[in-house]
């Protein structure tokens, strides 16, 4: 079943009278489970999940989320708060907060939907002995724990990933992408993921790569 299909979906950014094309025009569907978006550095990833996830229009196209126009027929606030989750290379967690509030920021804005699965969240990642702590004194792959648990406790339909693996060693790359798979199959939420790394490729059950703006899918 489709959860995301792009209709001539494109992106267009200009450098002075440069007209540079992110993402060329693509009719694609993306299906439940875990995708794998597969590329080198500036062939368009990012440019395509920020699209997908609500969060920069696309220049050209439609992009479709249960029959209806992201970006024309969504408020875009509440999907973020209901359905949408997203976790960049930078975590963005906030500083001036320890752990635990990082982790419960998105229960300010949608009462106590995910409270009940706080501490599920916590003892998976294992981050039971950090939640008194600040975001910077933990290493990259703790601090894309906390983002992860943060991204999951809303109970999102679709968690979109911008290489979050990117910083960590490959030890710490396999457990955290079984941790993550493991709470994706478990809460029902849908991964699209974008890596460099061929070899996150084996996790995927939907293979999509992209080259200089082009988006195609594997069979």
């Amino acid at each position: 079943m489709s959860i995301l299909e792009l209709d001539y979906c494109g992106k267009i950014y200009f450098q002075g009278n440069t007209r540079i094309h992110a993402v060329h025009p693509t009719v694609i569907k993306f299906e439940e489970g875990v995708s794998m978006i597969y590329g080198k550095g500036g062939a368009g990833k990012s440019t395509l999940l920020h699209m997908m996830a609500g969060m920069e229009p696309p220049s050209d196209g439609k992009i479709y989320y249960e029959g209806m126009s992201l970006y024309d027929d969504i408020d875009l606030s509440s999907l973020h708060r209901k359905d949408f989750s997203y976790i960049g290379q930078a975590n963005n967690l906030i500083r001036e907060f320890n752990i635990k509030d990082n982790i419960l920021m998105p229960l300010r804005f949608d009462g106590v939907k995910g409270i009940a699965i706080f501490e599920e969240l916590v003892e998976a990642l294992d981050l039971q002995e950090t939640l008194d702590m600040r975001p910077q004194s933990l290493a990259i792959d703790r601090q894309q724990r906390v983002a992860l648990a943060r991204a999951l406790i809303n109970g999102p339909k679709i968690l979109f990933a911008d290489e979050p693996t990117e910083h960590m060693s490959e030890a710490e790359t396999e457990a955290y992408m079984t941790v993550m798979l493991e709470l994706c199959k478990k809460y029902g939420v849908s991964l699209i993921m974008a890596t460099q790394d061929a070899d996150l490729l084996a996790y995927a059950q939907h293979t999509y790569r992209m080259k200089d703006g082009d988006l195609t899918a594997e069979q």
